[in-house]
């Protein structure tokens, strides 16, 4: 068990799991123990510090994890089974315990990082007439899976997914323009359907304000009172505005892919799909808190 640790202990815990004895991390400089660190659980120690930390002091019941089972190693395995997707066996191996035991805890933190999403993934504040107009970008991000069963068909069309070319789970990303906040977090819905059919049938589009407005691609052609897509009648200055804040939320898309869970084939089935891609949002959001903004619009 372990109480809090700070980003520097939890640095020298993660290099440990991986056999970096403390004689070899005092001769690495801060910056390579950092990069070595990130390139296991896809994160700078200072933020997952702060995921641990709140694991033990949220009052999200479903977040909050027992003390008895506040082991630093497991938290370590999901990060790390999250980051780099190893077989059960890869990480049975290298964390020395069997697979059952292994798949156990990496879904007993995942789902209590995934229940955090409470407290990280929250609606923006317009309080009055004043607030931008554009409130979000709006996008689906496509992660692949294994073929779903058909009745009748060898391939499930429903989950075909244009973006993949095979078949993906699809789930709608709201950002908000101008402050570093996922805001929307919907799905996982079958990749073959449009997005302009998501947003219309799965609450987004009752959720925003009348007046306000979010910024999509071309697959959100159709609503064009509330979405504003690309449109070369625009003004220069709100195209490059509007061509920013896709690339923008392109830029969290690719931190989402950078975890090889949501990057990979997912092996573990549609509802642990769930809790994996959302336990990897709500790192990602921890990441924007602290030191990884997107860029300015």
């Amino acid at each position: 068990m372990a109480a809090h640790l700070g980003r520097n202990e939890l640095l020298a815990k993660g290099l440990a799991v991986f056999n970096v004895s403390v004689a070899q991390q005092e001769r690495l400089t801060k910056k390579t123990k950092i990069s070595r660190f990130k390139a296991h659980f896809g994160s700078k120690p200072k933020v997952l510090a702060k995921v641990w930390r709140d694991l033990q002091t949220t009052n999200i019941q479903e977040a909050r994890i027992d003390p008895t089972k506040a082991f630093i190693d497991y938290f370590l395995m999901t990060i790390y089974w999250l980051k780099r997707y190893p077989t059960e066996e890869q990480l049975a191996v290298t964390f020395q315990m069997s697979e059952k035991t292994a798949r156990k805890w990496c879904f007993y933190f995942a789902k209590r990082i995934q229940a955090l999403k409470e407290s990280k993934i929250l609606w923006p504040e317009m309080t009055n007439d004043a607030s931008p107009i554009f409130i979000m970008t709006v996008d689906g991000i496509h992660c692949s899976i294994n073929e779903p069963k058909h009745a009748t068909r060898s391939k499930n069309p429903a989950f075909y997914s244009h973006k993949s070319n095979g078949p993906a789970l699809d789930y709608e990303l709201g950002i908000s323009v101008f402050t570093n906040q996922l805001v929307w977090m919907n799905g996982p819905f079958p990749a073959g359907q449009p997005d302009i059919k998501i947003f219309r049938e799965q609450g987004l589009k009752d959720m925003i304000p009348q007046g306000k407005r979010v910024i999509g691609d071309n697959g959100y052609r159709g609503e064009k009172n509330i979405i504003s897509t690309p449109n070369s009648s625009d003004p220069a200055p709100v195209r490059k505005f509007k061509s920013r804040a896709r690339a923008r939320h392109e830029t969290f898309n690719a931190r989402i892919k950078a975890f090889h869970c949501i990057k990979q084939v997912f092996r573990h089935g549609i509802d642990k799909h769930k809790v994996a891609f959302e336990a990897v949002c709500v790192i990602c959001q921890y990441q924007l808190e602290n030191g990884s903004a997107l860029f300015d619009v």
